[in-house]
This record gives C-alpha cells, sequence and structure tokens, in this order.
C-alpha cells in the first residue's frame, strides 16, 4: 500500500481513505482475535504456532515501519513520513507487548 499509487491515490478520494483505514483497522483487529482467543473455539490453534507467527508477524511490522520512515512514500514529505514510521514502530511495540503478555497469561 505504501509504495503504490493506492497511497497517494487515498489522499486524494475520501471513500477511498475510509475503506483504506478500515482494512488495516480490521486486519489488525482479526490478527488480534486469531492470536489471543476470548470465546471458546471448538479447534484451537496451539501455543507454539501462534508464538511463531506473532515473531514473525512483529518482524514483519517492524521492517515496514523502519522502511517508511527511511523511504517515505512519494507524497509524503519526510518530517511526516519519519513520524509515522516512529509512531508505528514504538505504538506497535506497545500493543505487542499487551498481545504477548495475553497470550503468555493464556498458554498458563
Amino acid at each position: 500500500m505504501y509504495t503504490t499509487d493506492l497511497y497517494s491515490l487515498m489522499h486524494e478520494y475520501l471513500l477511498l481513505h475510509l475503506a483504506m483505514h478500515g482494512y488495516v483497522f480490521l486486519a489488525g483487529h482479526l490478527f488480534t482475535i486469531a492470536m489471543i482467543y476470548i470465546d471458546p473455539a471448538p479447534h484451537r490453534i496451539s501455543f507454539l504456532y501462534r508464538a511463531i507467527v506473532l515473531v514473525l508477524a512483529l518482524a514483519g511490522h517492524g521492517i515496514l515501519s523502519k522502511y517508511i520512515y527511511a523511504h517515505p512514500p512519494n507524497s509524503v514529505p519526510s518530517g511526516q513520513a519519519e513520524s509515522g514510521g516512529l509512531l508505528m514502530y514504538y505504538g506497535g511495540d506497545a500493543i505487542d507487548v499487551i498481545i504477548i503478555f495475553i497470550l503468555c497469561l493464556q498458554w498458563f
């Protein structure tokens, strides 16, 4: 999304802007639900598998935030891209700590 023209189009069209933000929100929500179960599930995935997937997702999220920091999208000033990359990196880490804590709490 960040390295394509979709990002600049998102700033021109309100409906596309809302759709992309909704997509990112829903993707994060569904990922969190898949990592930490709240409701009973008949076929639970093992904690080890979920932990491995979580570690890989955290690495991917960190790499993406560093990429945005170092290589801003075409239509974004570098200062804003750096701020966004920092927010994505450290804000994501804050959320990740909560998810890791709940996953480990459920494990034990």
